[in-house]
């Protein structure tokens, strides 16, 4: 078993707090392009309703349609839950990420 560097945990965080940032982003821009649609309804354009929406289902997947299965209506929870999420995602980059470095070097050695 190979032992975790702080490579590995500087690269963690990183690609967690992008995935986090990139969420968040995503979660708000739907909110006030939805919002701004209010004020103007024709104005409606669906595809872009349709990719925000594929956006966040794929950036959520899988923690948020689990929870939102169990029928929680705390935000603290949900914000828990996102962050979580985001820690997922970053982990399992992380991981393929030094899989496959790992064998580009053995090759190359």
């Amino acid at each position: 078993m190979k032992k975790i560097s702080k490579k590995h945990i500087i690269t963690f965080i990183a690609v967690s707090l992008v995935h986090f940032v990139g969420t968040f982003f995503t979660m708000v821009s739907s909110l006030g392009y939805t919002l701004s649609n209010f004020d103007n309804p024709s104005n409606i354009d669906p595809t872009k309703s349709d990719i925000f929406s594929n956006i966040i289902g794929i950036l959520t997947f899988p923690l948020l349609p689990i929870f939102q299965l169990l029928n929680f209506e705390n935000n603290i929870i949900q914000f828990t839950v996102i962050i979580l999420n985001s820690m997922l995602w970053g982990f399992v980059l992380t991981a393929i990420f030094f899989m496959l470095t790992g064998k580009k070097k053995a090759k190359q050695s």
